[in-house]
C-alpha cells in the first residue's frame, strides 16, 4: 500500500491511499501530528519543515508479496501470507529482521482392505530471526499429496524459502510428509518417510510407519525443525506422524503450535482457506492423518468409511496436515484423503 502521487492528502480519515493514519495502519481517528516520528519517517523529514506534500507516494511497506501482503492486525507485526502452490518471491523494501514459519505439503492418507495408515504431516521449519536486506527473495509453497484409487498415499512436496547466500544452508526446508501404508490386506506395508511419516498397515500384517525426515533437515541457524514418525497397528492401522508429536496406533500426531502465526493474524477472512470445513483458529499447524475417527490438531484428516461409501478426509490445506486413511481401496469413491498444500508465512515487527 501507499499514499497517492497528487491531490488532497489528510492525516486521518477513511480514504485509503489518502489517509497518512491508515497508510500507519492507524484507526482513521487516531491523534496524530505532522512532527510525530512515525509520521516524519514516513515522510522521509527527520527533522526540520514538514508539509503534506512529502507524503505524496509514501509508503510505510518495508516488503511485499504474498497472497496476504503486508497485513498488520494490530499486534506490532506485519504478515505475508503465501498459499499458492509453486514458486513465488518476497521482496524486501529496506533491511529487516523476519520470522519465518515453512510448512511443506501433507501425505496422503494410505489405502488397504482394513488397517491403512494416516497421511503424515508436512514437516515445519520455525526461523525465529533472519535479517533480510534489501532485494527478492524466491520461495515454493509445497502442494499436498494428491491421492489417486489406483496409488494410495504419496509424498507432499516441500516448501522452501530461499535466504540469503552467506547464510548457512542457503534456504528453508520444510519436508513433504510420507504417505500413510497402502497395499493389499495381508501385504504387511510400512508408512512412508517424510517431513513427518505416514502411518504402517495394522489388522492382520501389522508394520510399522515412516519415520520422521524434518529433524535431520539442515536448515539456517535459529531454525528449529519440526516432524516425527507415523504410527504402528494393530487395528484399525497406524497415524500420520505430526509436527508436534509422533503418532500412536490409530491417531494421527498433532501439529506443533505457534502463538504468533495464529491463523487469524494471517488468514484474513475472505481467504479462501478461512472456508474450510475444519479450518483452524489456534495456530497448530501439521497434524498428522487418523484411521481411527479423530482429527489431530494442525489439520489431519480423518479416515473414510466402507458402508455407506465415504471417501477418507483430505489434510486442511494451508496447515499442511496428513489425508485421513481408506480401508476399502479396491471400491471406487472410497479413496484415501490428499494431503494438505503447504504454507510460508513472514512476520517482522513494524
Amino acid at each position: 500500500m501507499a499514499l497517492e502521487s497528487s491531490g488532497t492528502m489528510s492525516i486521518g480519515g477513511p480514504t485509503s491511499g489518502r489517509s497518512i493514519n491508515l497508510e500507519l495502519s492507524k484507526s482513521a481517528t487516531a491523534t496524530s501530528g505532522l512532527g510525530d516520528a512515525d509520521l516524519r519517517s514516513l515522510a522521509d523529514v527527520p527533522s526540520g519543515a514538514i508539509s503534506m506534500s512529502d507524503f505524496y507516494g509514501a509508503s510505510s511497506a518495508l516488503a511485499t508479496g504474498g497472497n496476504v501482503d503486508n497485513l498488520r492486525p494490530g499486534n506490532g507485526y506485519a504478515y505475508h501470507t503465501f498459499t499458492t502452490t509453486g514458486s513465488g518471491t518476497f521482496t524486501v523494501l529496506d533491511t529487516l529482521t523476519a520470522e519465518i514459519l515453512v510448512v511443506a505439503g501433507g501425505g496422503g492418507g494410505g489405502m488397504v482392505d482394513g488397517g491403512a495408515g494416516g497421511g503424515g504431516a508436512g514437516g515445519v521449519a520455525y526461523c525465529s530471526s533472519l535479517s533480510l536486506s534489501a532485494g527478492t527473495y524466491p520461495l515454493t509453497v509445497g502442494a499436498g499429496d494428491p491421492v489417486s484409487t489406483s496409488s494410495g498415499g504419496g509424498l507432499g512436496s516441500p516448501s522452501v524459502f530461499y535466504s540469503p547466500a552467506p547464510t548457512t544452508g542457503g534456504r528453508i526446508t520444510a519436508l513433504g510428509g510420507g504417505q500413510g501404508a497402502l497395499g493389499p490386506r495381508n501385504g504387511g506395508a510400512t508408512g512412508t518417510s517424510g517431513g513427518s511419516g505416514g502411518g504402517g498397515q495394522g489388522f492382520q500384517a501389522i508394520r510399522p510407519g515412516g519415520s520422521g525426515t524434518q529433524p535431520g533437515q539442515s536448515n539456517p541457524p535459529n531454525t528449529t525443525n519440526y516432524g516425527h514418525g507415523g504410527g504402528t497397528g494393530p487395528t484399525p492401522g497406524g497415524g500420520g506422524g505430526g509436527a508436534g508429536a509422533a503418532a500412536s496406533s490409530g491417531t494421527g500426531g498433532p501439529g506443533q503450535q505457534f502463538p504468533g502465526f495464529l491463523q487469524p493474524l494471517a488468514f484474513p477472512p475472505p481467504h479462501p482457506y478461512t472456508s474450510q470445513p475444519r479450518w483452524e483458529t489456534t495456530g497448530y499447524y501439521g497434524g498428522g492423518g487418523s484411521p481411527d475417527g479423530t482429527n489431530a490438531a494442525g489439520g489431519g484428516g480423518r479416515p473414510g468409511q466402507p458402508d455407506p461409501a465415504v471417501p477418507g478426509e483430505p489434510g486442511v490445506n494451508g496447515l499442511g496436515g496428513g489425508g485421513g486413511s481408506s480401508p476399502l481401496p479396491s471400491f471406487p469413491g472410497k479413496q484415501a484423503g490428499d494431503g494438505g498444500h503447504g504454507v510460508i508465512i513472514i512476520r517482522y515487527a513494524v
